[in-house]
């Protein structure tokens, strides 16, 4: 530990002395230690955890205070050390111990705060530190259980106390505003249980703390229970499946996260992932369109199938009410009524023949002679299909006036 803080003492003495960096060999000098600190802190991830709040805080200030120099950017051939020196306050934010880097951060906002140097708080210095308050509250959901939540509400308690809100009512002042985004995200984690972490709270006095935690209870609605650090744990399993080497449980554990991404519409996929290496999120990206396409094509062919079900009962719909139509176009008076005409048109015929008929003129034609008349055995038979034929269709123009519908 002794020699990590060193090394570190002595980049961030090597960032405080870069004067006004017109020396190429000093920039190049900061850029290799810099980089060297990020290879250390990003490869062995506890390597930052052990280091001392006192030197994390010389880091973090120098850090700080130099990129929010104005004249820094404005120099290209800067560029190199602005990009190590970012790449350095992530490895802070994301690998050193949360309560070091929330006690720092907070201790930077305080009126009049004490900076190295007899150097007093810039805005762009404070807006720095808000950056990094923010982006630490927006991880604060993956490292809450390596986190004391009883000392940063301590910490949030402090300084309240020195900065009450009814100081600044009508102004603005982003620290308290950041500092509530922090309780309501804990009060999201946590529920109603966010009371049982106030043993370094004096709740006797009822602190400003208290109050404002009594206020998020109930814009929140708050349960007791911790659904959030439920979903946090299931969602922190699945990507452990998913490193797996064994390729059957990473397939699992791609297609529970490809389930749970669309249960909860409100997960960030991006924002979970931003702290893992860019190849990483590439990786679970690719495999997550797998996953999708083959959940498609399952899809697509079960919609193919009910669409051909689908068309053959409607093709039996339509023929059987074309079936139907043909049938009913039958029992109709206007399809009968020809039929029936026609009927009668015979039967007036047959009933009606007589040896004489009047021609169009009035005249008599004379009866054939008497051998016209003489029936063959042909002429019966052909006499009786007649009338066998006109029996039937009688009997047909019965059955269908049966099937008439009633007026």
């Amino acid at each position: 530990r002794q020699g990590r803080d060193t090394l570190i003492t002595l980049v961030g003495e090597s960032i405080a002395t870069g004067g006004t960096w017109d020396d190429t060999d000093t920039r190049k000098g900061v850029t290799d230690a810099l980089r060297s600190l990020h290879y250390l802190l990003s490869s062995v991830p506890t390597a930052a955890k052990t280091v001392s709040d006192r030197v994390l805080s010389r880091l973090m200030e120098e850090l700080l205070w130099t990129l929010h120099d104005p004249h820094l950017h404005d120099d290209e051939m800067m560029e190199q050390v602005v990009r190590s020196m970012n790449e350095l306050v992530v490895d802070v934010l994301h690998f050193a111990r949360p309560n070091a880097v929330f006690t720092i951060l907070i201790n930077f906002l305080y009126d009049q705060a004490p900076l190295s140097g007899l150097r007093e708080p810039t805005l762009d210095f404070i807006d720095g530190v808000l950056r990094c308050l923010l982006e630490m509250t927006r991880r604060i959901s993956t490292f809450l259980d390596d986190m004391n939540i009883d000392v940063l509400l301590r910490d949030i308690h402090k300084f309240l106390t020195a900065h009450p809100p009814s100081q600044y009512k009508g102004k603005e002042f982003r620290p308290l505003r950041l500092l509530k985004m922090i309780l309501n995200e804990l009060v999201k984690l946590k529920g109603t249980a966010i009371k049982n972490h106030l043993t370094l709270i004096p709740v006797h006095s009822n602190p400003i703390l208290c109050s404002y935690l009594e206020l998020v209870f109930k814009q929140q609605g708050a349960k007791m229970t911790k659904e959030s650090s439920e979903s946090f744990s299931r969602v922190h399993s699945i990507f452990d499946q998913i490193v797996s080497k064994d390729s059957s449980v990473a397939r699992s554990g791609f297609e529970s996260l490809h389930d749970y991404i669309q249960e909860n519409d409100d997960f960030d996929l991006d924002d979970y992932m931003s702290d893992r290496p860019a190849d990483f999120r590439v990786h679970v990206k690719r495999g997550l369109a797998k996953i999708h396409a083959r959940v498609e094509s399952k899809h697509g062919s079960c919609c193919e199938q009910q669409d051909d079900s689908s068309q053959d009962e409607t093709s039996m719909e339509t023929s059987a009410a074309e079936e139907k139509k043909h049938l009913t176009c039958f029992k109709g008076p206007s399809a009968t009524s020809p039929l029936i005409q026609k009927f009668h048109q015979l039967r007036s015929l047959l009933a009606n023949q007589s040896p004489r008929e009047e021609n169009t003129s009035g005249e008599m034609m004379e009866s054939p002679p008497p051998s016209a008349h003489v029936e063959t055995p042909g002429s019966e038979l052909h006499k009786r299909s007649s009338f066998l034929s006109l029996q039937e269709r009688l009997a047909k123009l019965k059955l269908e006036k049966s099937l008439e519908p009633s007026p």
